[in-house]
């Protein structure tokens, strides 16, 4: 029960500063496409993430991937 409360607060520490990225370059008039891209990205990194996380405490591919995805979703929506 432990891990799965800290996979969730995991999620939900990151995921709304990305949500408010994707909205940030909608305002700005980005294209759709791009931002179709970043959030696809941060879903598929963020579930990488929760999975890693859910089945072990110790480092894992999917935590690797997920973080990594992650970041690199909040590095390019910067440019």
């Amino acid at each position: 029960m432990e891990r799965a409360v800290r996979t969730h607060a995991n999620g939900a520490e990151w995921v709304p500063a990305a949500l408010l990225g994707l909205l940030a370059l909608a305002l700005v008039n980005a294209p759709a496409s791009a931002i179709h891209v970043f959030g696809a990205a941060l879903t598929l990194a963020r579930l990488a993430h929760a999975y890693g996380l859910s089945t072990s405490d110790a480092a894992t591919p999917g935590r690797f991937i997920g973080s990594l995805g992650t970041l690199l979703v909040y590095l390019l929506m910067r440019h």
